[in-house]
């Protein structure tokens, strides 16, 4: 409660006490934002951010990922494509990097980043979706790697289409993991049993397919706490960023979750409330330290006046 210039903080079970400014750190509580536009702030709308992606058809029985949780593939490759109001041509939001197969789906740093930049669209959707991996980015375009995998029909006829990813790093390991790589294989509809001399190709071509623009269908997002963030919060338009202060309320500072402020997984998110919290705290002494000076002002001359 704002009371002539002064912030009358009330704890429950205990006195009001006042104060000459207050700093918000309340993280992404609703109170926080409850408290914020109580005194005249616009908040942005609040969404989960930095969160897996769960793909429950995918982890069943027959699914793509189905006994593969713990495997991972370090240079892929993900993309959420969504509507644009008034175009016709999807938006593509993508991410690199690594990709980790869990218990109930995907993660790994390009699938929360992905989670990240793409936050209000998946909130847009619901958490329900398609997102398209490539397994392979670095080797190329579908028709590149089919060129290659067509290439072992005659140079590999007699080996296990199967066995192993031919597709390999410059340490000569192969860039997709043996047990995803078979189930690739399965779902481009290839036997286990079939040699690369007997693939046909119309099977080597929706193998590459497959291994470049592999459809996951996300059912929902993970609600792990060490990788959720909100996205939202009071919005920046309110707040002078060299000190932290508020624009709408002289007195309130701002810092952390509680402001619309998030950032990737790396440390970010943590550096972020740190840095925040450094600089409104030093804002909010510097003008309790402003306003008490100037208070000390006004009262010399008046004490000067009365021994005169």
């Amino acid at each position: 409660e704002v009371r002539q210039k002064k912030f009358l903080v009330m704890m429950r079970g205990e006195e009001a006490i006042e104060y000459d400014a207050v700093v918000l750190a309340t993280g992404s509580s609703p109170v926080g934002h409850k408290l914020a536009v109580s005194l005249g702030h616009k908040i942005v709308n609040p969404v989960p951010s930095l969160f897996t992606l769960s793909t429950k058809d995918d982890i069943e029985e027959g699914g793509l990922f189905c006994g593969l949780s713990g495997l991972s593939v370090q240079d892929a490759q993900i993309t959420l494509q969504v509507t644009v109001p008034g175009r016709k041509k999807k938006q593509s939001i993508v991410q690199n990097g690594p990709i980790l197969i869990t218990h109930h789906g995907i993660s790994g740093p390009a699938s929360l980043r992905l989670s990240a930049f793409a936050a209000r669209e998946f909130h847009g959707i619901n958490y329900k979706g398609n997102v398209i991996i490539n397994w392979a980015p670095d080797f190329g375009s579908a028709e590149e790697i089919e060129i290659k995998l067509w290439g072992l029909t005659r140079s590999s006829p007699k080996r296990n289409v199967s066995s192993s990813c031919p597709l390999l790093l410059p340490d000569n390991t192969s860039i997709i993991p043996r047990r995803l790589w078979s189930s690739l294989v399965s779902a481009s509809e290839i036997e286990a049993s079939k040699l690369w001399g007997d693939a046909s190709k119309k099977s080597v071509r929706k193998l590459a397919q497959t291994i470049c623009q592999c459809p996951v269908k996300v059912t929902g997002k993970g609600v792990f706490k060490e990788e959720f963030v909100t996205a939202g919060g009071v919005s920046l338009k309110d707040i002078d960023m060299t000190n932290m202060g508020s624009k709408r309320c002289k007195g309130v500072f701002a810092c952390g979750e509680v402001i619309d402020v998030d950032g990737v997984t790396g440390g970010f998110n943590f550096m972020g409330c740190w840095s925040t919290g450094y600089v409104a705290g030093n804002g909010a002494a510097d003008y309790v330290m402003a306003k008490h000076s100037a208070a000390n002002m006004k009262a010399e001359p008046a004490a000067t006046a009365s021994k005169e």
